[in-house]
């Protein structure tokens, strides 16, 4: 999910649509946040 909105944000800027890649980037960043949140809670091998 993530990479797909961070790349349709990147589609929708390059095409000048701003307030979709503007929603594209708030969709994406918290989803980011949480990957990096659950990555560091793993126990390490």
């Amino acid at each position: 999910m993530v990479p797909a909105a961070a790349a349709a944000h990147g589609q929708a800027y390059s095409r000048g649509r701003t307030g979709i890649a503007r929603a594209l980037v708030v969709a994406s960043l918290p989803g980011s946040l949480g990957v990096v949140l659950l990555a560091t809670g793993l126990p390490g091998t």
